[in-house]
């Protein structure tokens, strides 16, 4: 969200350095500033180099910054410009070997593949994998950081690492023979293999901002890998706060300029409201969840007759309509314990009889406080909760790993968010859209 850096460039500038900016440019997409290159004219072409594929560790599936161009913008800054930009647009083309694409290439479509082609920008792969007629999809890294391996299997060699947020083509899903057996999911990268237990599968899609937002709010979900919240204070202007997670739910209730001059909606956080607090993310980054996408399901259904069975043993989720089968998947429920403050908290999913009594579209999980540290226990925007025991137990779902079979929580029902949003339409209390809130008797819970 912060402007693209500029180019230091001018008559004197030497190739060396002109040519070391063009990578760097791409920092904006970033949202944070380049890094300082330690180059001078005792620095060797391998040195170089090397600094040079460094800009573009971690780029992120964000719009790219403005273009600063005006009236005294130099030639050779312009050329770099218009190069650097044909040059991103023609590598998905030549990767995919579809030449026709040209014609039809569109930003959404330059943002989808930008992760994988801003690498190969300056280091093409020995060979480029087929890609068949699957369209390409994207992961991001969940965690502190991931290996990939040259075969899908923990015990192969290591490759490299990639970091917290990175986002990375993926060509193939592979299930390991090698497993593990409650998740033997696989994903095969640009030379090699990374497990999916911390791989959120991610898109990128820009939406048109509205006008007005109601008092009343709207709910809206993330459509990017992520995206960087603000908060304004009056001593300090513009703050970061939280990243927004891909398929986390948001109530907006307004609309308003942001740090970049560009519509961003003011979020009304529920864990926050008691301080009238709020804070502020990019429009063109949420999306308005229509109404009818998440209206209640099976209304005709009595509530003696809807019944969700949890076994801990398989972690299996299995809900029915009287002897029906209407849903069995793969859950993490709560760990042993976690480590809170030093100290260790007992965090099973309790076993017994509930029911569901309250549900959201939006839950504000962890921490209240506001932070842009990376590592804190803060949720904001945890998608279709349904809660089923008193001390904040639901079903919800999960953007910080993919890795059901096993348990994983602090003691709730981590769910696939689409098959999370279906339980929350599905049991009862019915919760009526543009309802931030419901109470009240609902569907039977067995969790044994």
């Amino acid at each position: 969200q912060l402007p693209a850096p500029r180019l230091n460039i001018d008559r004197q500038t030497p190739w060396r350095s002109f040519l070391l900016q063009v990578p760097g440019y791409h920092r904006g997409i970033h949202q944070l500033p380049a890094p300082r290159l330690n180059i001078d004219r005792q620095t060797s072409w391998r040195s170089f180099l090397l600094q040079v594929s460094g800009y573009h560790r971690g780029i992120h599936q964000l719009p790219a910054p403005r273009l600063n161009i005006d009236r005294q913008t130099s030639w050779r800054s312009l050329l770099l410009l218009l190069v650097h930009t044909f040059f991103i647009a023609l590598l998905p083309v030549l990767r995919t070997g579809i030449i026709n694409l040209m014609k039809t290439f569109s930003r959404r479509d330059f943002l989808k593949y930008s992760s994988a082609t801003l690498v190969a920008g300056l280091f093409l792969p020995e060979s480029i994998p087929s890609l068949g007629a699957t369209p390409l999809e994207n992961g991001r890294v969940a965690t502190d950081q991931v290996s990939v391996y040259t075969k899908p299997d923990d015990t192969s060699s290591i490759l490299r690492q990639q970091y917290r947020d990175e986002v990375f083509t993926i060509y193939e899903d592979v299930i390991s023979e090698k497993g593990p057996g409650y998740n033997p999911l696989w994903y095969r990268v640009w030379r090699g293999y990374i497990h999916s237990a911390r791989i959120q599968k991610v898109d990128t899609r820009l939406n048109q901002p509205l006008y007005t937002v109601p008092e009343t709010g709207l709910l809206t979900e993330i459509t990017v890998p992520y995206t960087q919240a603000y908060r304004y204070t009056k001593t300090y202007g513009w703050v970061p706060i939280y990243r927004l997670y891909y398929g986390s739910t948001h109530w907006i209730i307004g609309v308003e300029e942001g740090p970049d001059g560009q519509p961003w909606y003011r979020i009304r956080d529920e864990l926050l409201a008691a301080r009238h607090e709020n804070y502020h993310a990019p429009a063109e980054h949420m999306r308005y969840i229509q109404p009818e996408e998440y209206s209640p399901l099976s209304t005709h259904i009595a509530l003696e007759e809807k019944l969700i069975e949890v076994d801990l043993s398989t972690q299996i989720l299995t809900a029915f309509e009287g002897s029906k089968e209407v849903l069995r998947t793969k859950i993490s429920s709560g760990l042993p314990s976690v480590s809170v403050n030093n100290k260790n908290t007992d965090t099973d999913t309790p076993r017994g009889e509930f029911s569901v009594f309250r549900k959201t579209p939006s839950k504000h999980m962890g921490g209240g406080y506001f932070t842009d540290d990376l590592d804190a226990y803060i949720l904001p925007g945890v998608p279709w909760a349904s809660f089923f025991v008193e001390n904040g137990v639901a079903f919800h779902g999960t953007w910080w790993h993919n890795n059901f079979g096993t348990t994983m929580s602090h003691g709730c029902i981590n769910m696939r968010t689409e098959e999370a949003m279906w339980i929350y339409r599905w049991t009862m209390p019915v919760c009526e859209p543009n309802t931030v809130e419901t109470n009240g008797r609902g569907t039977h819970v067995i969790v044994r």
